[in-house]
């Protein structure tokens, strides 16, 4: 389960976040997250890094926000279950 993500909108093209190699990083936190767990962004899966069962963090390549838009997104523990989708405009 997804309860909030940081951030949750940004203008499109501009980084959030910034990190030291030009991608973007989001947050997360919600619950029954399993180590290994990956965070989807509109069906693609992001580099993430697994803080504990109720925090997930991911670096988001630029192109994947370089439109306006809405993205869904989601995580995926290794066990194939799939979270209902959160909205990062």
């Amino acid at each position: 389960v997804i309860t909030q993500l940081f951030p949750d909108t940004t203008p499109a093209a501009k980084a959030f976040n910034l990190q030291p190699n030009g991608s973007s990083a989001m947050g997360m936190t919600g619950a029954n997250f399993l180590p290994g767990a990956k965070i989807l962004f509109n069906n693609t899966e992001l580099e993430t890094s697994f803080g504990d069962t109720d925090k997930l963090g991911a670096t988001v390549p630029a192109n994947l926000f370089a439109k306006p838009g809405k993205v869904k997104v989601t995580v995926k523990n290794p066990d194939g279950k799939l979270s209902d989708p959160r909205e990062f405009t």
